[in-house]
């Protein structure tokens, strides 16, 4: 009996269209899919984030995790330029920069400024926030941290508590990498001779990447053991497709 209900359910129509899969495919990622940068901002992510109808361009390093945030009046082309360029000057001019789809970063005016600098764009896919993981995280991180700061300041400003925040961060011990982003993003170290700056800046920069590189592997594969392989279809098969752009459960997922 309990076969025949699972063959019935497997194949009514109705159900299939309605009903939300509660176990959907998971595709394995693959390993090291995205770039492991080799010194400080040669990687920037970059993302708007909102907190009581306050908004602010926010910048993290991939390298180092250093972050930095901006506020922003509006969402506006220019304004956004402008302060891209205060991005740029204060960690220089990146290699490559990742953001999402936000509809000011992918205007002409915004790109041809960034291919003009020589920096490469990468645009996250739709529906794809996880590939800008560096400043979702860092933004769950932050969100956290804020509240502790407003609770313990409670006469502090908005503005104010996000400056004290992410220095915060920036002071604390990073869990993938082990040290705090400001002594990884400056090169930080004390009492030593030039030429020792610039070993332990070599040194550390080698140490950091293979810990991201460690990290990151740990992380798919700690994903991948929840995931399974895509499934094989044949000529005839009834193929569901998933509409994404529905939001209300009273739709056909289908």
């Amino acid at each position: 009996m309990t076969k025949e209900i699972k063959n019935y359910v497997a194949t009514c129509d109705n159900c299939n269209r309605n009903k939300y899969d509660r176990h959907p495919a998971k595709p394995e990622l693959p390993e090291l899919e995205t770039p492991v940068p080799e010194y400080p901002t040669q990687i920037l992510h970059m993302d708007i984030f909102e907190i009581s109808e306050e908004k602010y361009l926010t910048c993290v390093d991939k390298f180092s995790k250093f972050a930095k945030f901006f506020h922003l009046k509006n969402k506006s082309v220019l304004h956004l330029r402008d302060k891209l360029i205060k991005v740029l000057h204060y960690f220089s001019v990146s290699e490559v920069l990742v953001s999402d789809n936000e509809p000011s970063f992918v205007s002409p005016t915004i790109l041809n400024y960034l291919e003009a600098l020589g920096v490469t764009i990468y645009l996250t896919p739709p529906q794809k926030s996880e590939v800008n993981g560096t400043a979702e995280r860092l933004h769950f991180t932050i969100l956290e941290l804020l509240r502790c700061i407003r609770q313990e300041y409670p006469d502090l400003s908005l503005n104010e508590a996000i400056n004290v925040t992410v220095d915060r961060y920036n002071n604390s011990f990073h869990s993938v990498t082990g040290k705090k982003p400001v002594d990884i993003f400056f090169a930080r170290s004390q009492r030593i001779n030039y030429q020792k700056l610039l070993d332990f800046k070599t040194k550390l920069n080698q140490d950091v990447k293979c810990e991201i590189m460690r990290r990151q592997k740990n992380q798919i594969s700690k994903h991948n053991s929840k995931r399974t392989k895509p499934k094989s279809y044949k000529p005839g098969d009834v193929v569901f497709e998933v509409d994404k752009q529905i939001k209300a459960k009273s739709k056909p997922l289908y």
